[in-house]
């Protein structure tokens, strides 16, 4: 079976090579997918992508001209793909529902604490030999309330570990799980809104909640509330959260995603070159940690995503199916 993945496989050629163990020609292409980088499909029937590659409708039916049989997402969320159009193409959609929970709520828990003990100041301050306490008094997690919207693999496993940590953990979903009772309280985005120090994202991104955390919903925000976003950029209108930092009533920002980050990741930027004075802004401030779409990125997820990618090749070459089909 051959198949080429774009942007994601070449980073990681290593473990596929390491884990391939049936016969596939695996392409690995640097960049996304779109149309002008489409033409690089050869004879391949089955194409993996990343978020970074949006396929619409357009894309779709190029797919299907081009002899493409399934298209695989590194991701757990697939908005970036129109499922219904690809679908009516005949190819088979499919994503990763989970290649690690654990590694994205160990990064919750760390740049959490690391917000609240204000490792940010504290480390320019070391870096500039400044060994002041001014400006670095932090907050305990224990005398802090959390909330987690989106109760699904990751919110179960930051909320278990947010369990031992803090002083009451709250956790919305439209679907609640009773394995999610041992370890948290169900409650409405407005009780959350309320009463959390703490709001950490774990959903993923749709029509309904496209920036949720915006200017209406910060007012209802507790004030001095700690954002952590290591979703979808889309779920956060960051105008808004940086008015809202500038004027206290936020007083910190974990993200890990960006909206329009498939601009800024990959890429290295000269000064003056990045033109978006939002992101700027928030990188630039002491209260905000930002990373670059790594909450994922550890060894053990990387390689749950290689073998997931491998075992939907292997399946459909045996059996004409994939494993999670959206």
């Amino acid at each position: 079976m051959k198949a080429v993945s774009f942007d994601f496989g070449e980073k990681y050629k290593k473990e596929f090579e390491k884990l391939k163990k049936e016969e596939i020609e695996l392409r690995y292409l640097p960049f996304h997918l779109n149309k002008d980088t489409i033409d690089k499909i050869k004879e391949e029937e089955v194409v993996v992508i990343t978020t970074a590659s949006k396929i619409n409708k357009e894309l779709a039916e190029g797919l299907k001209k081009k002899g493409v049989r399934v298209l695989l997402t590194t991701s757990a969320g697939y908005e970036h793909i129109d499922v219904k159009a690809v679908k009516e193409q005949g190819i088979l959609v499919g994503n990763i529902p989970s290649y690690s929970p654990s590694a994205i709520s160990e990064y919750v828990l760390m740049t959490l604490l690391m917000s609240l003990r204000k490792m940010k100041t504290q480390m320019k301050n070391i870096q500039n030999k400044r060994f002041l306490l001014e400006g670095v008094r932090g907050r305990e997690l224990g005398e802090l309330a959390a909330g987690v919207i989106g109760g699904g693999r990751i919110g179960f496993e930051t909320c278990k570990l947010l369990k031992a940590f803090t002083k009451k953990v709250y956790v919305h979903d439209p679907y609640p799980r009773e394995e999610m009772k041992t370890v948290a309280e169900y409650a409405g985005l407005e009780e959350i809104y309320k009463n959390c120090d703490i709001i950490i994202l774990h959903c993923s991104l749709n029509e309904g909640n496209y920036h949720m955390i915006d200017k209406d919903s910060i007012l209802r925000l507790k004030s001095g509330v700690l954002l952590i976003n290591p979703s979808r950029g889309g779920l956060v209108d960051y105008k808004a959260v940086l008015e809202g930092l500038q004027d206290g009533k936020i007083s910190g920002l974990v993200f890990d995603v960006y909206e329009g980050e498939e601009n800024i990741i990959g890429k290295s930027f000269q000064e003056g070159e990045l033109k978006d004075p939002v992101f700027l802004d928030l990188i630039e401030r002491e209260d905000v940690i930002y990373t670059n779409h790594t909450a994922f990125y550890t060894d053990k997820a990387i390689r749950n995503m290689v073998k997931s990618i491998l075992t939907d090749i292997v399946l459909f070459t045996k059996e004409g199916r994939i494993e999670n089909p959206l």
